[in-house]
């Protein structure tokens, strides 16, 4: 779903879409089943969520160069940092290990889906920092799109 605006300037009518989308608002979803996800906890960021493919050298002697074709996509550790409360952190931290349906949910309610489980870490810091924690989840399944994503506390 793209958010489409509607313009009028000297008698002259248009829709247009937007170009971008701002991160603000985006939501990271854990549930038991992908219609009972809710809000995990706040996130301040996140890594990539689908990894550029491997790659397989098909180079033979005749080329002038490396050649490749695509292998199968990387999936990495989806990493997201969180402010620390000791009250988000147990909260979080009662839930991993169980393996249960993510959602990274973009303001349109579009965004990305997987199974997996995730585990707590804590980073160093220094002075003057703000103390964070992190949320590392493997994925299970395959990340996937979808249109329109449910939270069972969409109300709140």
């Amino acid at each position: 779903m793209r958010t489409v605006y509607y313009i009028e300037c000297k008698g002259v009518k248009a829709y247009m879409a937007s170009k971008a989308m701002s991160t603000q608002g985006i939501q990271l979803l854990y549930g038991t089943s992908d219609t009972t996800m809710a809000n995990l906890v706040n996130i301040k960021d996140y890594g990539d969520l689908i990894g550029a493919p491997g790659t397989i050298d098909v180079t033979d002697l005749r080329d002038t160069q490396q050649t490749f074709i695509n292998a199968i996509l990387t999936s990495e550790v989806k990493t997201f940092t969180c402010n620390f409360t000791k009250e988000t952190f147990q909260a979080v931290q009662t839930k991993a290990n169980t393996p249960g349906f993510y959602a990274v949910r973009f303001k349109d309610k579009s965004g990305f889906v997987w199974q997996g489980e995730h585990s707590c870490g804590v980073p160093g810091k220094g002075v003057d920092d703000a103390v964070e924690f992190t949320v590392n989840v493997t994925n299970s399944t395959p990340v996937t799109f979808k249109d329109n994503i449910a939270a069972t506390d969409d109300g709140v």
